[in-house]
């Protein structure tokens, strides 16, 4: 079965079309929220990010093999909030790369750890294959202190 070699989730980032590299920029491993007021909710801007999942095929898996892939975002103890499907694939080359351009997120459910899991699995079977947690702290920002005068 393939194995993830790696994941970044990131701001943005940059793909070059002709070596197939792929750059990332500003890695997010926190995100800082702010509470907003219901009236404040119609004029929000969702934070978004890209997330890079790395792949790897073993011995077993043929070129003409297809998989399916998604991404599952959950904070700990829950249920996902959030799924990512991308196009089925097959490993034409020893690695494989899924990328999701751009991941909207109108707010988040919860304050806390949040992880990223890219899952893959063979068309047709039930197991998926899941990669490691990546996790993303979301805390609320901080209100600057007003200066005490003496």
């Amino acid at each position: 079965m393939p194995r993830q070699t790696y994941m970044v989730c990131s701001l943005s980032g940059a793909a070059d079309m002709f070596t197939q590299s792929v750059s990332c920029f500003h890695i997010v491993d926190t995100i800082k929220v702010d509470k907003l007021k219901p009236e404040d909710l119609k004029n929000l801007k969702p934070f978004t990010m890209r997330v890079v999942s790395g792949w790897m095929r073993d011995s077993e898996e043929q070129p003409n093999q297809i998989f399916e892939a998604k991404l599952i975002l959950y904070f700990q103890e829950n249920e996902p909030f959030g799924i990512v499907q991308f196009d089925s694939f097959s490993f034409v080359a020893l690695f494989h790369r899924l990328l999701a351009h751009e991941i909207a997120f109108p707010g988040f459910p919860q304050l806390g750890l949040m992880f990223v899991e890219c899952h893959v699995r063979r068309l047709g079977e039930e197991t998926w294959i899941k990669g490691p947690p990546y996790p993303i702290l979301i805390e609320e920002n901080q209100q600057p202190q007003e200066p005490t005068k003496d």
